[in-house]
């Protein structure tokens, strides 16, 4: 039917319908699912070929815009039977090529209309319409023109250039296109959102709202601070981002970049960035002209764009390109014409009959150390003089101990004048290329034969790489090597920085006089202007950033004496703040949020990690930025400056608007985080109101300024617009005071920069041998081409793009040496388009190999074991294996070496950074690394490799460096040239998308397939992968040949053997048998297995074996150290002759006789004594004692006479109405009894008996019963248990609970006799689904009757329960009858029924299983009541946690607090809070002691009978106790009360004692009542107060600073209720009115201490006085608030 209707169509599309039906005709075409329908069919016939291309074709062209999408997919199904069909009419096939054709067409056009500035290749033979050499490294207008079509022509890639200037010209405009196409596209996106920065922001690199702040000053010259909006930056994580890098481009504009300037970042402040500080350079404009646009635009707000490319390389590159012609381009026959005719180098043309020594080459010990004559070995000596240029006379390989490959590569390195040589990954091309410079050094006399020093020159692409390679020529050269650029990460490469040389040549006073002298003088002037400079500096952003202070404005004559005066309102301080309405903002905000909490700086661990990144969203420019980059040549930080800074700062800035939201979120409890957060959220609000405030254009103008004169009058936004005029009267001021400076400074600083080069060319010209990047290379172009160096190595020289490398040859170059792989990584311009059109990709390396130069490729491989470079093959057919490579162990607890790890998880993409990661391969990796580690690899054997920064920065969340300190991750292009024992690889790309990104580029796969030595393991979405990349494919199609691509992976214990497939992160784990090796000791480890390297710290528990001399057993574990042998055995003691049991290690007559003898003993006594004269005997013999301290008479043992304990019976009746069991000392001669030990014995609900005493029954501490078929509470029986969740167990044949195991069942018992056999054959007297009991009708029938218990059972026919928790067998009948009755008691009814024989309680039998939950679902309920409230208990818990935090309490809190032995109950924490408040009360009167001793000046220990009582009261109440009794409630009170009255008494005896108006007899009755309390006696309440009123009639201060009526009088006049006193931490007092709790901090009046408090909690030292009002507590306390009322407050 679909045929048919097809055939239709196309007869009607060529008939004679009108054009309007025919376009309906195919509209409706496109709108139904009809294209769809075609491409799902199976076969098509050749008619249906040929209707369907008639269609597509007519579609294309009446709506090439619709239908493109729609019939791609057909087109390609068509074009496929255009290659299968043996027949096709041939107007058939051209339609087919036609709709291709027009496809790619409209493709075409569409990307060309979405990026418009897609260059299109010129023709070779164009000319260009200008010379290259005119044009500018910096953007002109019509280079952002996105409509205008730049003038590109391709890199040839086959075939010779036509001249030097085409070639020049070709290479320059595709490298200036590269840097200018990422920018002017950023440009054209900003301009066609018309600068939406919603839409913007994410995909650009674009800044808002810049504002020039102040000049800066650099080596380089003068710069400008610059502020933008941060708060639109606010989710770039500057720390690690790559934006506004050192040496970025930047493009500044105010008109949507229809005018436009450029600078480049020169400072970078990780602090300042983020509040939106940066200092940048404006290019191109001189001095003069940055002054007049500074002038122009210091208001202004600019719009900034970063270019993606990095500027830096590209400038020095394009400079020196542009300085380049045929005169000074060295090797031009063979770059530009591709000559495959090379030429001997020209010096060794000079010097025909020269002759090598290769004796470097093989001897191991060989230094080059100038001065030093070289020694060696006789066995090399038939190395010494080789005639090189004859092939007959060179050294075979094995004498070179070189491979036959890498001796050629040698040999044509030392003979050709532009060598190039490869070497595929493991091949040592890095090992030939030390021993080329290793021969060329040692030679020098060939090549350099005058006194003219010319040194080599190594460059590379990477600092990681430069270092490296130098590292290696440090083992044989101790010459004068300079390292150019200061990026060095290697300590000893750091040494041989050029900035280093500049210091010893300085010191050493190598440099010549003239440059010397220059250099100081110009950086003296330097220094000066950049001080006078700065300060003017430091004021602008002072002024433009913060606020400035009302004293510096009157300092620099901004405001008349008028207005400060109005400023100052007669304060000393500022009140500016205040004027502008800051300073109630701020106060809001801090009483809104107040956060008493510690705040604690925040430190991160993290792994080393290689930060070179590289994305196909930020081109791979980045990846290497800093691996490139170098930095500045001297310290621009001048001590004097900071302090400068620090003292301006000091005078101009009142707020600091910058670190206003400077708020730590990190520590603390939830709730203060929240609370952090929060206040920082509500301040950065106000930062942002500042900073619009103080930027803002609208000020007044000096005729509305003169017209006020009354500032507190205006309004607040006048008050701004004020400030502001303020401010800008100070900047015009500043600014026409600097220009002249800053012109000044910029043309020394420009001198400055020539003598730096000119020190840095004596410096280079002397060394032997030198190192640079080549950007340092082309940043120093000018120095290398006037030393002229003759050898020039490229290290990675496939790597780098072709100008970078030309450009570094220096016209004096007579032997150019290049070293790389083409097939590993290829140079990455930023714009993708550049390298695919116009081969921008291709090196220099890559395209003379292709022009058929002569090159050398090494192909023995010395790193990966055979199976890994198997996979590798597929790249290198030709690499061979070296014999070291094959002896390789195997990888420990894997079945295979190499695996292929496939899933489908998929990736995540970062907004930011657009870089991507996938969590599954991340864990995955770690697992099994840290697999590999527990298998006793080393950290430092292993490598984590990935190919996106985005995946990097989630490896630096789970590998954090504390415990991966060795470990090294990093990303694929950074670990180029690198190899490790084993690499574990994470490809990241998994989802959805047609392509793959980078992954597709076959040299980066090869570079991570190709660093692993003895282990590959490597995880990817393999199935999404080989779809879009051929190598990938075929790789994995090999590892599927050797079975090594999997779902997972295979592991094995080694010890045991124990095979497990793991293909998720979480099924890594140790194998789970005991260890059981032997160890040195003998015995077997029993840990779980483990690495055998965990023996050397296992302490073996084992019983210790060895003996000692007498044969006695040791008595130590196996691991201790043997002690003297304690094995007791008998002696006679030489001394006395009495037989003694004594340790074996010890010697008779050294031990003391404890046999008893009649003897008279110390005391008089006859009686029992050790016979040894140096022991005490004790006297048994009971005597009469009375107690002096308490008067009691008792009967004692002798010995005990004289202590002072009295064990005198208490026996007073507490108020629980039992006897007191405590003695005379104990109880604190009655005062403090012990708690009641008459223990409660009572049976609680859940059937344990209470172990407490009488008072009250605590929360039950004993295991809990609650059980089920499937495990058991694991919680104390007190606290609440925890619900089964498993499904019920209870079924049978006939019915089944489908209810979770703690839930009622829903299904009634079953009374079918069980069907099961009995071991005996009979059958099984259970019931159906219940457990079967042990018991046999026939077998069994005695025992069965001695069960008969309800007097119904018929043994015959009965059915029985086996009881679960005790195994009893029971009738069914009666026991059901048994289990559903309830008592009519209800005490009883909440207990569990018990087992009739041995009262073993029921709880596990399923057929009575809703019973059992039922009274377990009560005793919860009264459980819950005896633990009390949750949320009051959570309450105390944080009261108490809150009063741990006290330094004072927290020793005494962790005594007392025990959360490990008891339930937490409601009641318990309640005695916990009690015994806090009476030891702060103890904490109280003894400062109170020493204040008084304080002020009398009296000795130490004057109160040191009023302290002991004290620490009586402290002993007594740190004892840890479950509850708070009403006697301990009791006897707390009284003592507390009694020892505050003795303080008070014992302070006015010591006042009335120096007083002589107060009588004898009052200081007599004072002395009487004190020594009574001290003895413990009970004096009336009355008695004492009456006493204290008659001293305070005498002496005008007691405890309380003030008399007692005056107390009276203040009390009065205040009012008030009872418990608003509080003492500050010098015992002054104070109230607080409103709700009698504090809310706010003050001074106290007499010392000026902290005291009040916030949010209800006092200062640290101030504390309630209740004694100041007679009141029994504070009004309102924290625990009454919690709980209603605590039965303790203390007076």
């Amino acid at each position: 039917m679909l045929q048919l209707a097809v055939r239709c169509f196309s007869h009607a599309c060529n008939g004679d319908l009108l054009s309007t039906e025919i376009n309906f005709l195919l509209s409706c075409l496109l709108e139904y699912s009809f294209i769809y329908d075609l491409i799902r069919l199976e076969s098509f016939t050749q008619q249906l070929v040929d209707d369907c291309a008639n269609i597509v074709l007519k579609l294309l062209r009446k709506f090439p815009q619709e239908c493109v999408v729609k019939v791609r997919p057909l087109a390609r199904v068509l074009t496929e039977k255009t290659e299968t069909a043996r027949y096709l009419d041939t107007n058939t096939v051209e339609n087919i090529k036609t709709i291709n054709n027009l496809i790619d067409e409209h493709t075409a056009t569409k990307t060309e209309d979405a990026s418009s500035s897609r260059p299109r290749p010129h023709n070779d033979d164009d000319l260009p319409p200008e010379d290259f050499r005119e044009l500018t490294t910096i953007p002109l207008e019509s280079d952002l023109d996105i409509n205008k079509q730049p003038f590109l022509r391709k890199n040839r890639l086959q075939g010779r250039y036509d001249n030097c200037d085409q070639y020049l010209d070709v290479q320059f405009r595709l490298l200036r296109e590269d840097l200018f196409v990422p920018l002017r596209e950023s440009i054209s996106e900003y301009q066609s959102h018309c600068g939406n920065t919603s839409k913007t922001i994410s995909s650009i690199q674009v800044y808002f709202n810049v504002k020039l702040i102040r000049p800066i000053c650099t080596n380089n010259g003068l710069g400008y601070t610059v502020s933008f909006d941060a708060k639109r930056a606010n989710n770039i994580k500057w720390e690690s981002s790559k934006r506004l890098m050192y040496g970025s481009l930047l493009c500044l504009s105010k008109d949507n970049f229809q005018n436009c300037v450029y600078a480049t970042v020169v400072n970078r402040d990780k602090k300042d960035i983020s509040n939106g500080l940066l200092g940048i350079r404006f290019e191109f404009l001189d001095i003069e002209e940055l002054n007049t646009f500074v002038l122009e635009n210091r208001s202004h707000r600019f719009c900034m764009v970063e270019s993606p490319s990095y500027y830096e390389p590209y400038k020095h590159v394009l400079q020196g390109m542009q300085h380049m012609n045929e005169a000074n381009f060295p090797f031009y026959n063979y770059v530009v014409e591709c000559d495959t005719n090379i030429q001997r180098p020209a010096y060794l043309k000079r010097n025909s009959g020269a002759l090598y020594d290769l004796r470097p080459v093989v001897d191991p010990n060989f230094k080059i150390k100038p001065g030093t004559e070289i020694n060696f070995d006789s066995e090399f000596s038939s190395l010494e003089y080789i005639d090189i240029q004859d092939d007959k006379c060179w050294p075979n390989p094995e004498k070179l101990k070189l491979d036959p490959s890498q001796a050629i590569a040698l040999r044509q390195a030392l003979n050709r004048e532009f060598a190039i040589i490869q070497g595929p990954p493991g091949t040592g091309k890095t090992h030939v290329g030390l021993s080329i410079l290793k021969v060329l050094l040692h030679n020098k006399s060939i090549w350099c034969p005058d006194d003219n020093n010319t040194p080599i020159v190594i460059i590379c692409y990477t600092n990681h790489a430069l270092d490296q390679f130098l590292l290696g020529a440090l083992d044989f050269f101790d010459g004068n090597l300079v390292r150019v650029g200061s990026r060095s990460q290697d300590d000893r490469i750091k040494d041989y920085a050029i900035t280093n040389h500049r210091t010893r040549s300085r010191e050493g006073k190598k440099v010549s006089q003239a440059v010397h002298n220059s250099r100081v003088g110009l950086k003296d002037d330097m220094d000066l202007l950049k001080t006078e400079i700065e300060e003017s500096a430091v004021k602008l952003q002072i002024a433009q950033r913060d606020i400035l202070h009302e004293d510096f404005l009157k300092d620099e004559a901004i405001i008349t004496d008028e207005i400060y005066v109005q400023l100052k309102d007669g304060k000393k301080t500022s009140i500016l703040l205040k004027w502008l309405g800051i300073q109630q903002k701020i106060n809001e905000i801090e009483r809104k949020y107040h956060i008493d909490a510690y705040n604690i700086g925040n430190t991160t661990d993290n792994v080393e990690y290689d930060h070179d990144d590289y994305d196909e969203d930020l081109p791979d420019v980045w990846t290497q930025v800093v691996e490139r980059e170098i930095d500045d040549d001297d310290d621009d930080t001048l001590p004097e400056l900071n302090q400068l800074t620090r003292s301006i700062i000091s005078k101009a800035q009142l707020l600091d608007v910058s670190s206003l939201d400077d708020i730590s979120v990190d520590f603390g409890t939830a709730e203060e985080r929240k609370l952090k957060v929060d206040k920082r959220s509500e301040l950065r609000k106000l930062k942002r109101q500042l900073r619009l405030n103080i930027s803002s254009d609208d000020c007044m103008n000096r005729m509305e300024s003169l017209n006020i004169h009354n500032i507190w009058k205006q309004k607040y936004l006048q008050r701004w617009r004020l400030y502001r005029y303020w401010l800008n009267l100070f900047v015009e001021k500043l600014s026409g005071n600097i220009i002249n400076r800053e012109i000044a400074y910029e043309n020394i600083a420009t001198r400055y920069k020539t003598v730096l080069l000119a020190e840095d060319r004596d410096i280079i010209k002397e060394a032997g041998l030198v190192g640079l990047t080549t950007t340092a290379a082309a940043k120093y172009h000018s120095v290398l081409a006037d030393i002229g160096p003759k050898i020039i190595i490229f290290e990675e020289a496939a790597e780098v793009l072709e100008g970078h490398i030309v450009v570094n040859l220096s016209r004096h170059c007579e032997h150019a040496i290049f070293i790389g792989d083409h097939k590993q990584l290829q140079p990455n311009p930023t714009v993708y388009k550049l390298a695919k059109q116009y081969n921008l990709d291709i090196s220099l390396f890559e395209r003379l190999i292709n022009n058929k130069i002569p090159f050398d490729t090494l192909n023995k491989q010395h790193r990966m074991r055979p199976e890994i470079a198997d996979i590798v093959r597929i790249v290198y057919p030709a690499l061979e294996d070296h014999d070291v490579v094959k002896h390789y162990e195997d990888i420990k607890g894997v079945e295979n070496n190499l695996a292929f790890i496939n899933h489908s998880s998929p990736d995540e993409t970062d907004e930011d950074t657009k870089s991507r990661a996938n969590k599954y391969e991340a864990d995955f990796i770690k697992s099994l690394c840290d697999y590999f580690l527990k298998k006793g690899y080393r950290q430092d054997q292993i490598t984590i490799l990935t190919t996106y920064s985005g995946q990097l920065a989630y490896f630096t969340d789970i590998l954090p460096k504390t415990k991966y300190s060795k470990l090294r991750v990093a990303t694929v292009d950074s670990y180029q040239g690198q190899e490790n024992d084993i690499i574990l690889l994470s490809l990241v790309r998994s989802s959805d998308e047609e392509k793959i990104g980078f992954l597709a580029k076959e040299n980066r796969i090869c570079v991570a397939f190709s660093r692993a030595k003895m282990g590959f393991f490597v995880i990817g979405n393999f199935e999404h992968l080989q779809t879009h990349s051929t190598l990938i494919k075929n790789m994995v199609m090999k590892a599927s040949q050797k079975k090594v691509l999997h779902d997972g992976l295979k592991i094995y214990c080694l010890k045991h053997h124990d095979t497990r497939y793991v293909s998720l992160p979480s099924d890594f784990r140790e194998c789970l048998e005991t260890c059981g090796e032997r160890l040195k000791c003998g015995h077997a480890c029993l840990l779980p297995c483990h690495s055998k390297d965990e023996h050397d710290d296992y302490k073996c528990a084992e019983q210790c074996s060895r003996k000692c001399n007498a044969g006695h057993p040791c008595n130590k574990k196996c691991f201790e150290k043997c002690s003297p042998c304690t094995y007791q055995v008998m002696a006679i003691l030489p001394s006395c002759g009495h037989e003694q049991m004594i340790a074996c290690s010890e010697e008779p007559w050294m031990v003391q006789c404890r046999n008893n003898i009649k003897k008279t003993l110390p005391c008089g006594h006859e009686g029992e004594g050790v016979c040894s004269p140096n022991l005490t005997s004790y006297c048994n013999q009971t005597t009469k004692v009375t107690r002096s301290k308490c008067g009691h008479t008792s009967e004692v043992p002798c010995h005990e006479k004289d202590s002072d304990l009295c064990n005198f019976e208490c026996e007073k009746i507490l108020d629980c109405d039992h006897e007191c069991s405590g003695t005379c000392t104990q109880c604190y001669k009655g005062r403090l009894h012990v708690s009641c030990q008459k223990p409660c014995g009572r049976e609680l609900l859940c059937g344990h008996i209470c172990k407490d005493s009488c008072t009250f029954c605590p929360p039950c501490d004993d295991v809990c019963i609650n059980k089920c078929q499937h495990n058991r509470c694991i919680n104390k029986c007190g606290e609440e248990c925890i619900p089964c969740k498993m499904q019920c167990t209870w079924q049978c044949k006939h019915m089944k609970c489908t209810k979770r195991c703690s839930e009622m069942c829903d299904r009634e018992r079953c009374n079918k006799p069980c069907k099961k056999l009995l071991p005996c054959d009979h059958f099984c007297i259970g019931l159906c689904g219940e457990t079967c009991p042990n018991l046999c009708r026939l077998c069994n029938r005695e025992d069965l009757e001695k069960l008969n218990i309800w007097g119904s059972e018929d043994i015959s026919n009965s059915g029985y329960i086996m009881l679960e928790d005790c195994k009893h067998t029971l009738e069914v009948t009666g026991l059901d009858k048994y289990m559903d009755i309830s008592d009519d008691n209800s005490d009883k009814q909440i207990a569990f029924k018990r087992c009739p024989f041995c009262k073993t309680h029921i709880i596990s039998t399923p057929r009575y299983g809703n019973l059992i939950k039922t009274v377990f679902n009560s005793i919860y309920a009264i459980k819950n009541k005896i633990m009390g409230n949750s949320e009051n208990i959570f309450k105390l818990q944080q009261l108490i946690e809150d009063k741990k935090r006290n330094v004072n309490l927290k020793v005494f809190i962790s005594s007392i607090f025990d959360t490990k032995n008891f339930v937490q109950s409601e009641n318990h924490l309640k005695a916990i809070l009690n015994q806090i408040y009476i030891y702060e009360k103890i904490l109280f009167m003894r400062n109170q002691l020493n204040r008084t001793k304080a002020q009398l000046q009296l000795h130490d220990d004057y109160f040191g009978r009023e302290v002991q009582l004290l620490i009586d009261l402290e002993r007594w109440t740190s004892v840890k106790r479950k509850i708070f009794s009403t006697q301990e409630t009791k006897d707390a009170k009284l003592e507390i009360k009694r020892l505050w009255r003795l303080v008070q008494l014992c302070v006015g005896r010591e006042r009335a004692n120096g007083n002589s108006d107060v009588p004898p007899t009052v200081i007599v009755r004072l002395a009487t009542t004190i020594r009574e309390i001290h003895n413990g006696r009970s004096i009336p309440e009355e008695d004492v107060t009456e006493l204290l009123e008659i001293v305070e009639e005498y002496i005008p201060r007691t405890t309380l600073g003030i008399t007692d009526n005056e107390r009276l009088e203040i009390l009065h006049a205040i009012g008030g209720r009872k418990g608003e006193w509080y003492q500050c931490a010098n015992g002054h007092y104070y109230s607080v009115g409103d709700c009698s709790r504090p809310l706010e901090k003050s001074i106290c009046p007499e010392c000026s201490h902290e005291i009040g408090g916030l949010n209800h909690a006092l200062v640290g030292g101030n504390i309630p006085a209740p004694e100041f009002d007679d009141a029994e507590g504070p009004v309102h306390t924290e625990e009454s608030d919690y709980l209603l009322a605590l039965e303790l407050q203390f007076g």
